[in-house]
């Protein structure tokens, strides 16, 4: 039975007594936070963000006039604008890189655009002068609005590649806002009275018309996942606070409530559920931009790594998220907007102990982290008839794999009593260094990590937990450390990730110590224990991100399995704790890493890996 809230209160209160939650818990790093800058002038604001971190929105190239922006991770480009126009903003970009908005053209009306990475192409209108695009999806579908012929009415469109058509949503003036990869399309329509502006849900021809959340006369909805999840916002219909943002689950419509003020809107969701959106605070002083996620809604404005960063508020331009949970919108500083990216990360330790009040606090210090974190114990290890492992950059200290379950109990606990928002994956890791990397130790392994699974499955929501291992080509010949992952996959019927390296390996050169691709496919992704790797991607220049790449496509080829990658690991803080290095070449930031690693898994034309849309990042730290 999962606990109550009562009971985490209970333990929580029980934890400050006990004094686990004294002294000061190792840092945790949340979010990483880059300001995507201008085109030139003082402003850009953000209006969509991709699966491979692509930002799109619009930024001033002077003082006048703003152009539509491409962010690829690295820098801001210039969309420039239709023939003749003055200026552009982009609204939407899918994960071919494919962006749609509006720019004026040499008649000086507004048209809808598609760029499609060389050029723009005028979309037209529905017969009036002006219409907009606000969104696309993987297939090339455009959703938007247009003026009609009488010069005034506006009609929700659908572009499908060849034409504009409208809707037929049978109403005076409509919107589409969001186009999901299965076509659904939302947005909002008025009746035919104009009393009544309502929310809807197009399913190929069927429509559905979203409730208020109260007696109010208007919602709309501006964000739709694959799922079919809903967002927007409702009138209230009773409340000194007149609109709310909603989430529609399918079924029910939930208020997410405001900020405290009187205004909010949910303007994107993304595949795991997570919400974004703005509200006015407490006094209306200014809007700020929150995310939701298990049930809580937290104000951006108030994450510890946003406040050291100096933002005064956040405004309507968003913001908007990926399915990686990575967040892009406008940030007000200086009585300016600037556009901007929160890339998520977790913190993964290198272990130097099993005390169990040390643990209890890092899980506690990593409650607002979702995704993967890795606890490494080190080498495997055996003193006197007793397994367990010796920490990482020592000699001799040994931890038993008993002192070993017992001190990651207490870090989900931490997690889970401190108020865990969002879900995690713990893998609990040792390495392939020594000769006792072998068949018995995976067995060992494999038995601790299936009975710590029966502990979070039957005792903690929002967690889980997967063996891992270091396997690095230096460490061990393949043979050993093809022996420890048949042993662990002979005891346990949970999977475990491998976070660790392919040094030498294609298209570098030649795989180290003996090693092949199909060794490391075996250890990652091709044995009963259903793997994946967790890849360190350390390099500045990318080349171990190439690897990955390599050896997916090879995984896929020779082999035609699944080649998902979890997470990319970073050391970027690690080689800044005290008294430890890394040249400077192998300190690439989780940011970095994330981008090398997302951009070649979506690969070229003609490659076989599968597209995938959520990777995960870790930065590891000597921390405890």
């Amino acid at each position: 039975m999962k606990d109550s809230f009562s009971l985490r209160h209970l333990l929580f209160q029980l934890a400050l007594s006990a004094g686990f939650l004294h002294g000061v818990p190792a840092s945790a790093v949340d979010w990483t936070i880059t300001n995507l800058g201008t085109l030139g002038g003082p402003t850009s604001g953000v209006s969509g963000i991709n699966n491979r971190g692509q930002v799109v929105g619009g930024a001033d190239i002077d003082n006048v006039y703003s152009h539509a922006f491409l962010y690829d991770g690295t820098s801001m480009h210039d969309l420039y604008t239709l023939v003749g126009g003055m200026y552009s903003w982009a609204n939407s970009i899918n994960v071919r890189g494919q962006v749609v908005g509006v720019s004026q053209t040499n008649t000086q009306d507004n048209h809808a655009f598609l760029y499609d990475g060389t050029s723009m192409r005028d979309l037209l209108t529905l017969g009036g002068r002006y219409s907009q695009a606000t969104s696309i999806n993987a297939s090339g579908q455009v959703v938007g609005s247009s003026m009609l012929g009488d010069g005034y009415t506006w009609h929700a469109f659908l572009y499908d590649g060849s034409n504009m058509r409208e809707l037929g949503l049978n109403s005076p003036q409509s919107a589409a806002f969001s186009i999901n990869t299965g076509g659904q399309i939302v947005g909002s329509y008025w009746d035919a009275s104009w009393t009544f502006l309502h929310a809807y849900l197009l399913d190929s021809q069927t429509l559905r018309v979203l409730d208020m959340l109260g007696g109010g006369k208007g919602n709309y909805a501006l964000g739709i996942n694959d799922s079919g999840q809903v967002v927007g916002a409702s009138e209230i219909s009773g409340d000194s606070v007149p609109v709310h943002p909603f989430l529609f689950d399918g079924t029910t419509m939930h208020d997410l409530q405001t900020l405290g003020g009187s205004f909010g809107e949910a303007t994107g969701i993304n595949a795991r559920g997570q919400v974004v959106g703005w509200s006015k605070i407490s006094g209306d002083a200014a809007d700020h931009a929150f995310l939701y996620e298990g049930g809580v809604k937290r104000d951006i404005n108030t994450f510890p790594e946003v406040v050291a960063d100096g933002w005064q508020g956040s405004t309507r331009f968003g913001p908007f998220i990926n399915d990686s949970g990575q967040i892009a919108g406008t940030e007000f500083r200086g009585g300016l907007d600037r556009a901007f990216l929160l890339h998520p990360q977790t913190t993964s330790r290198y272990m130097t102990t099993v005390d169990t009040i040390a643990l209890f606090n890092l899980g506690c210090a990593q409650t607002n982290q979702s995704g993967l974190l890795i606890l490494d114990f080190g080498q495997p290890w055996v003193r006197n008839g007793v397994y367990g492992t010796i920490f990482p950059g020592t000699t001799n200290r040994f931890a038993s794999i008993a002192g070993i379950e017992n001190a990651v109990k207490f870090f989900f606990n931490g997690y889970y009593i401190c108020g865990g928002r969002g879900s995690m994956t713990v893998a609990v890791g040792t390495n392939n260094f020594g000769s006792r990397t072998n068949f018995v130790t995976g067995q060992e392994w494999g038995r601790m990590v299936t009975r710590l699974n029966n502990y979070v499955v039957n005792n903690r929501d929002r967690l889980a937990v997967v063996g891992a291992s270091d396997i690095e080509m230096n460490y061990n010949p393949p043979a050993r450390s093809r022996a420890w992952v048949d042993g662990y996959a002979s005891t346990s019927p949970v999977m475990y990730y491998n976070y660790g390296d392919a040094a030498g390996c294609p298209p570098v050169g030649t795989c180290n110590n003996g090693w092949t691709e199909e060794d490391i496919w075996y250890v990652s992704w091709g044995n009963a224990a259903r793997p994946f790797p967790v890849p360190q991607i350390y390099l500045t220049n990318g080349a171990q991100a190439r690897q990955w790449q390599a050896l997916a496509a090879y995984g896929r080829t020779t082999h035609g399995t699944e080649v998902f990658i979890p997470a990319a690991l970073t050391q970027w803080q690690a080689c800044r704790d005290p008294n430890r290095t890394c040249r400077p070449s192998e300190r690439n930031t989780p940011v970095q890493a994330w981008y090398q690693m997302m951009n070649v898994l979506h690969g070229v034309v003609g490659d076989p890996i599968r597209v995938q849309n959520i990777l995960y990042s870790s930065d590891i730290t000597w921390q405890n």
